[in-house]
């Protein structure tokens, strides 16, 4: 079976990357830095009906580092009310269903429980240090799209070149990042 690659010389952004476009290796760098944390960290957008695994003790984990309002939860058709039926505390992408209060059927809870979210999640704007993150990316991939060498030597100087080439993160900047990264384990994700 033939597969078409992931981009064909057709691909319009390649002459702008082999140009070195400002906007295309920014944009790379973004996607690059929304890909390690999990999420889309910025602007605030909402989110309608998410369905989300029902950990222990009702715990509920959504995929964010910063909710800033819940509009309404569902569990088997039933809207929930906040603070009686379950509650959440700005801005952590998380909440907790007061299990005993739900009128559930008595086959409840399944295998796998779920609850249907909707909410508003992200920062306004990119937070300053996202942001150096994303520049300093985008700068070095605009100096180094592309490189083998780890270091260049001439009779008089000695360069060991950075880290990271191209569009990837260093371990530096994956550390600072870790603020914003989402880590799930056991069909959860945590906050």
């Amino acid at each position: 079976m033939q597969i078409d690659p992931l981009v064909s010389d057709a691909n319009p952004a390649l002459p702008l990357w082999l140009a070195g476009d400002q906007a295309t290796y920014l944009d790379m760098a973004c996607a690059e830095v929304r890909k390690f944390c999990g999420w889309h960290i910025a602007p605030s957008i909402p989110v309608t009906d998410m369905v989300c695994f029902i950990g222990q003790k009702g715990l509920v984990m959504l995929r964010s580092r910063h909710v800033t309002e819940i509009s309404q939860v569902t569990i088997v058709g039933q809207t929930l009310t906040a603070d009686t039926d379950y509650t959440w505390q700005a801005p952590k992408g998380w909440l907790r269903l007061h299990i005993e209060s739900l009128n559930v059927p008595s086959e409840w809870p399944v295998p796998d429980p779920s609850v249907s979210v909707s909410f508003m999640h992200g920062y306004d704007n990119c937070p300053s240090d996202v942001q150096a993150v994303i520049f300093e990316v985008m700068a070095t991939a605009m100096e180094l799209p592309a490189s083998n060498a780890t270091e260049v030597m001439t009779m008089q100087y000695r360069f060991n070149l950075k880290d990271s080439v191209g569009i990837s993160l260093s371990k530096d900047q994956k550390d600072r990042l870790n603020d914003y990264r989402l880590i799930s384990f056991g069909g959860l994700v945590r906050p």
